[in-house]
């Protein structure tokens, strides 16, 4: 299957979400850890969609397949992993270097529309920050745990 980019960015416009994680860790200096996932979810009947937008991805490199990633299983999976007790699949991107060299730009270049766009904007000044390390500094941190800052 064919996707067209403005296709798969209208399907990410009313399917997907930019989730910024930010999760409590004692063990680091700031006790804080930042995590940016881009996820789609569709009915498990989408599977095959969910497919062909992995390989849009991924282009022609089908030895790897970190786009996908199992529910609930921190390792890559072949195929969109179907939730457990639910009839959906989900798409999910984690890894901060695929979200900087793929999502990023790609909705750079196919914008989203609506409340999606603000989501959109915020997800890539948090990967701003983290890609200069700034998410490191007390300051800066300061501002990604604002919510005020990113809504």
């Amino acid at each position: 299957m064919c996707l067209h980019p403005y296709f798969i960015t209208g399907l990410f416009d009313v399917e997907s979400c930019f989730m910024i994680n930010i999760l409590q860790r004692y063990n680091l200096k700031f006790r804080w850890l930042i995590q940016l996932q881009f996820q789609i979810g569709l009915h498990k009947k989408d599977i095959n969609l969910l497919k062909s937008i992995k390989n849009y991805f991924n282009g022609n490199n089908t030895k790897r397949n970190y786009n996908i990633v199992e529910f609930r299983v921190p390792q890559a999976a072949d195929y969109p992993c179907l939730r457990p007790n639910r009839d959906l699949a989900d798409f999910l991107i984690q890894k901060f270097s695929e979200i900087v060299e793929k999502i990023i730009p790609f909705f750079d270049k196919y914008s989203v529309l609506g409340a999606k766009a603000l989501s959109y904007v915020a997800f890539k000044k948090v990967a701003s920050i983290m890609q200069k390390k700034e998410h490191l500094s007390e300051p800066r941190l300061s501002e990604i745990l604002s919510s005020k800052s990113f809504t």
